[in-house]
C-alpha cells in the first residue's frame, strides 16, 4: 500500500515538472540581429533594431532575391535602454529575441555623451550574447546605418562584422573586450569605427551614388567611457600589432622612383616596461614580422642580397616611424592608454603597479616609448628584376 502511494506521488509530481512551461516557440520570436543606440535631445535615447523577415529567408519564397529586403527596421525612444526596449516591444507582434544579435552600433553623439550608465542592460540580459561586434558610427547615427542594405550580404549586419575580420580586428568579441577594458585600470577601451559614405565618385561597395559604409579605424574612449577621438585604419592596425592581435598585414613603402609591397603573415609584439628609481617610466616595443614581397615597382633586383637588405631596412625604418607617430598621437591628443601598457606593468612588475594605477592616464602620457621594428623578407617571388622598363 505504501509503495502504491509513493508511486502515485512521484508520477503526480511529474505532471508539474515536465515540459518547458515558459518556452517561446520560434514562430513567436522576432529575431533581432543588430542594435543601434542614438542620443535624442531632451527625449532620452533612441533604440533601433534590425529584425529578420522570416519569409524572405526561405529559399522557396525567393530568399529575398527579388530586390526585397531581408530585414525591417524598428525603433523607439525611451528614458533609457530598458524603457525604449519596452516601447519597441509594444510595436512587435512577436517577442523580441536578442540571442542572435551580431552587431551593436553606437551613434557618435551617443558615444560622446558617454556609455557608462547606458550599457547595463547588455550585461544583465541573459538572452543577449556578449559575443558581439560593436562599432561607433563616425559622423553619423546608428539608425541611418541600420537602414542601409549591403549588396554582398543577405543580412546587412554581417557586413561590418566581416569587414572587421578582414581588417584583422577582434571581430565578434570587440564589445566583450570593451567591457573588460572598462573595468580595468591598465587599459582604456576602444571600439572599431564605421562611416557612412555617399560614394558619388564610384568608390566603395554598391552602385555609384548609393550610400554604403566602410570601416575607417577605431574610436578612442576615456576613463568615463566618453568618445574622445579616432584613429585611422593605419593607426588602428598599428595598435592591433602592438597588442599582438594582428596576424596579417600588407605594407607598402615608397622608395625613390617606385614602391614595394610586403605581405606579412607572421607577426609578433613584445612590450618591455622599465621604471627607474625616480619613477620615470619607459617602454620598449619590439615588433616583428615575416612575409613575402608581392609587388615591386622599382628598378631594384630583389634577388640580389644587397637590394633585399636595403628594402628590408627601409620597411623597418618607415614603419618604425609610423608606429611612433600612432603612439605619440594617442599620448598627446587623447592621453588614454588604449594599448594596455598599464596591464603589462601590472603583469610584469605588480609591486610597482600599485603606486601607478590611480593616476595611470597621466603617467602613460608622460612615458618614454622606444619602438623597434624587425621585418624579415622570406620570399621575393620567382622573377628577378621588375618587369618595368
Amino acid at each position: 500500500m505504501n509503495r502504491r502511494l509513493i508511486c502515485f506521488v512521484i508520477y503526480s509530481s511529474l505532471l508539474f515538472t515536465s515540459g518547458c512551461w515558459d518556452r517561446v516557440e520560434i514562430n513567436n520570436r522576432a529575431i533581432w540581429i543588430a542594435t543601434g543606440l542614438d542620443a535624442i535631445e531632451k527625449e532620452g535615447i533612441q533604440l533601433s533594431g534590425q529584425i529578420i523577415i522570416p519569409s524572405s529567408m526561405n529559399p522557396q519564397n525567393g530568399g529575398g532575391g527579388n530586390g526585397e529586403k531581408n530585414f525591417f527596421l524598428i525603433s523607439a525612444i525611451g528614458e533609457n535602454v530598458t524603457d525604449a526596449t519596452q516601447n519597441i516591444q509594444m510595436k512587435l507582434s512577436r517577442k523580441a529575441f536578442y540571442g542572435q544579435r551580431r552587431v551593436l552600433l553606437i551613434g557618435e553623439k551617443f558615444a560622446k555623451l558617454g556609455l557608462k550608465n547606458q550599457l547595463d542592460f547588455t550585461i544583465k540580459d541573459p538572452n543577449a550574447s556578449l559575443r558581439t561586434d560593436a562599432f561607433v558610427v563616425k559622423k553619423g547615427t546608428a539608425i541611418d546605418m541600420l537602414n542601409l542594405s549591403y549588396p554582398l550580404e543577405n543580412i546587412p549586419a554581417d557586413a561590418p562584422l566581416k569587414e572587421h575580420f578582414q581588417a584583422g580586428g577582434t571581430n565578434d568579441t570587440s564589445y566583450l573586450h570593451f567591457l573588460k577594458a572598462a573595468n580595468s585600470k591598465g587599459i582604456r577601451p576602444n571600439l572599431p569605427a564605421i562611416e557612412i559614405g555617399n560614394f558619388q565618385d564610384g568608390e566603395g561597395v554598391g552602385k555609384k551614388g548609393e550610400k554604403s559604409y566602410q570601416l575607417t579605424g577605431t574610436a578612442v574612449f576615456d576613463q568615463d567611457l566618453k568618445l574622445c577621438g579616432y584613429l585611422n585604419m593605419d593607426e588602428y592596425r598599428d595598435q592591433l600589432w602592438i597588442m599582438e592581435i594582428l596576424k596579417k598585414r600588407s605594407l607598402t613603402i615608397l622608395i625613390e622612383d617606385g614602391n614595394v609591397s610586403l605581405d606579412l603573415d607572421k607577426m609578433g609584439s613584445k612590450v618591455i616596461p622599465e621604471i627607474s628609481r625616480n619613477k620615470k617610466i619607459k617602454f620598449t616595443i619590439a615588433l616583428t614580422g615575416e612575409g613575402a614581397v608581392i609587388e615591386n615597382n622599382t628598378n631594384l633586383d630583389l634577388t640580389q642580397p644587397k637590394n633585399l637588405e636595403f628594402i628590408q631596412n627601409e620597411f623597418n625604418k618607415q614603419y618604425k616611424k609610423q608606429v611612433v607617430h600612432t603612439i605619440t598621437k594617442v599620448q598627446t591628443e587623447y592621453g588614454t592608454d588604449i594599448f594596455g601598457f598599464g596591464e603589462v606593468i601590472h603583469k610584469q612588475i605588480p609591486h610597482q603597479w600599485r603606486d601607478l594605477m590611480n593616476d595611470w592616464d597621466k603617467k602613460f602620457s608622460d612615458a618614454d616609448v622606444t619602438v623597434k621594428v624587425n621585418l624579415t623578407i622570406r620570399r621575393v617571388g620567382l622573377s628577378g628584376p621588375t618587369l618595368r622598363k
